[in-house]
């Protein structure tokens, strides 16, 4: 059995920068995402989450917005860690935290890549493909 998944909402800039390390890792490096366009800079407008196995940062997200919709976005997963929980646990803390707050529903531009684990959590896609730093992308939502 691996080992169990804790996810927080960030609150220290340590686990911050190793956030913000993941994501580089994950979307310039891996996906050759301009970093300008990674690190857009709303993340100070944002609720950064990270999720810890043995107690490594070994995913993030972050929620955008507020009232009754909300964007969960960034969502980045060590490599050696994809498929074993952390993605899911992420989302799951946003969802969480985004209905304590008053939210009714998430939005989120999935990887098309990503659209059949998002669809297993619940998730439903809407509208045509399109691409976000070239990469081909599916706005899905989630009512809370």
């Amino acid at each position: 059995m691996p080992p169990s998944i804790e996810v927080i909402a960030i609150s220290d800039q340590q686990a911050l920068e190793r956030a913000f390390q993941l994501r580089r890792a994950v979307f310039c490096v891996e996906q050759g995402v301009d970093p300008g366009a990674e690190f857009d800079g709303r993340d100070r407008d944002a609720v950064q989450f990270a999720a810890f196995r043995d107690g490594r940062l070994v995913g993030t997200c972050r929620v955008l917005g507020e009232g009754a919709s909300v964007a969960v976005q960034r969502v980045a997963v060590e490599r050696a860690q994809r498929r074993s929980g952390v993605g899911a646990a992420l989302i799951r803390a946003a969802e969480a935290h985004a209905r304590a707050h008053g939210a009714r529903e998430i939005v989120l531009h999935a990887q098309r890549s990503s659209e059949e684990f998002y669809a297993r959590l619940g998730y439903r896609a809407e509208g045509d493909p399109f691409l976000e730093e070239a990469i081909e992308h599916v706005t899905m939502r989630h009512g809370l």
